[in-house]
């Protein structure tokens, strides 16, 4: 949920089979294209931590149905 929108703080909450797992705040968004493309469920260009790099991939392996983004002005 925006609080103003680019370079203003943002809550996030994340669902899991429609219910709360989790929330925080975002100090600061930034919209930007990047060379990254969004994956859900792998990383085939950078690992979500340094401490994974080289360490080979880590793909999710079981079912995703759905990914669901709410934004909000």
């Amino acid at each position: 949920i925006p609080q103003g929108g680019n370079g203003k703080p943002a809550l996030v909450k994340l669902t899991i089979d429609g219910k709360p797992a989790g929330e925080g705040t975002i100090p600061k968004i930034t919209f930007r294209w990047s060379l990254e493309p969004f994956q859900v469920g792998r990383d085939d260009i950078s690992p979500v931590s340094p401490e994974y790099h080289g360490k080979g991939s880590f793909p999710f392996n079981r079912g995703i149905e759905e990914v669901k983004f709410d934004l909000v002005p």
